[in-house]
């Protein structure tokens, strides 16, 4: 497919290996929160699909991975697994919170984890 887009001088920002790849770190550190949530009794359930393998994933409105609820009290929560301190999010998906925000009338909290080359938590 990628050579099909050279073909019509499009050059996608990132292969779709590259793609993929980035969702290993989102895994890990989806993983390693729902385990937290867990373990403090914060209960969950999904709000966003994953689309890693949807053959066409227009930009559009980026959703959180998880509804959580704890005292009564909701929140929307989106898991961010990365390797670098730098603790950055498109734009794109910050408006769209901010616009899941509004319509629930509840918070969003962006949760990073930062991770070494093994894949494991960085202090």
């Amino acid at each position: 497919m990628l050579n099909y887009m050279k073909d019509l001088d499009f050059n996608p920002s990132k292969s779709t290996e590259d793609f993929r790849k980035n969702y290993k770190l989102h895994d890990l550190a989806e993983f390693n929160g729902k385990n937290l949530l867990t373990q403090w009794g914060i209960n969950f359930k999904e709000f966003g699909s994953d689309k890693r393998y949807q053959k066409v994933w227009e930009k559009g409105a980026d959703k959180p991975d998880l509804i959580i609820e704890y005292k009564g009290r909701k929140a929307l929560l989106d898991w961010k697994g990365k390797h670098s301190t730098k603790w950055l999010v498109n734009e794109r998906a910050v408006n769209s919170y901010l616009e899941w925000s509004q319509k629930f009338h509840i918070p969003v909290s962006i949760v990073f984890f930062v991770f070494n080359e093994q894949g494991e938590i960085k202090d």
